[in-house]
């Protein structure tokens, strides 16, 4: 067990490399629900030592998921203590320091869809083809997926594409793992199960107006 951590405490994680330095780093968020909190531990690989860096106010909204690394940055969906608002929030590995990452402004108007309640909503975040994504999930209506073009620039936001199978919307979680050269992707589903899904068209593509593109399942 790394210093500083209780039996008890809960711990999330995430790893990436630092340029500068030229070494590795594994980040430790541990969640401390008594103080509203999450303490922040870093370790360098090299010389295997931890330092403590400020706390922050936001929990990962799903316990046991990694960061997930993108530009040198590992990111967490996560919530604000105290409100349980729900936010993209990400670590800058040569830093060392958190910050928010804005989200669509106005995803879609979930409010409006026949099966919404407040409590069957949730958002994942991913890398495809090179973009940082972002999995926003109405159960048993959709999953958005929507694409960032300009890293760190709300407004670079891009609805790419909408999966509307049963077998992927009636799930509790589902998470965006990969994409393949084929027009494949690769999505977690509830208890690490896997479903690898074939688009009919490049999601990368601009769109200048609304579609909706279909799925079809492929065998893993």
């Amino acid at each position: 067990m790394a210093p500083g951590a209780k039996s008890d405490d809960t711990c999330e994680y995430g790893f990436g490399y630092d340029y500068k330095t030229d070494d590795y780093k594994l980040v430790r968020l541990v969640i401390d629900w008594d103080l509203k909190c999450s303490d922040v531990d870093v370790n360098t690989l090299g010389s295997n030592t931890w330092k403590n860096t400020p706390s922050i106010p936001y929990y990962p909204y799903y316990q046991g998921i990694s960061g997930v690394l993108f530009n040198g940055v590992l990111h967490w969906i996560a919530r604000i203590f105290g409100n349980d608002s729900t936010v993209m929030i990400c670590f800058d590995i040569v830093n060392e320091r958190f910050e928010e990452v804005a989200v669509p402004e106005a995803p879609m108007p979930y409010q409006k869809e026949p099966n919404w309640e407040g409590n069957v909503f949730s958002m994942t975040v991913g890398v495809l083809e090179g973009y940082l994504c972002l999995g926003l999930h109405v159960f048993n209506v959709c999953v958005d997926v929507w694409m960032m073009e300009d890293y760190g620039v709300q407004k670079s936001w891009i609805k790419s594409f909408s999966i509307t199978q049963k077998s992927i919307t009636n799930s509790t979680y589902c998470a965006l793992i990969w994409s393949f050269k084929n027009n494949e992707i690769l999505l977690e589903v509830d208890d690490k199960n896997y479903r690898k899904l074939r688009l009919d068209f490049h999601f990368t593509e601009r769109f200048t107006i609304a579609r909706t593109y279909m799925v079809s399942s492929v065998s893993l």
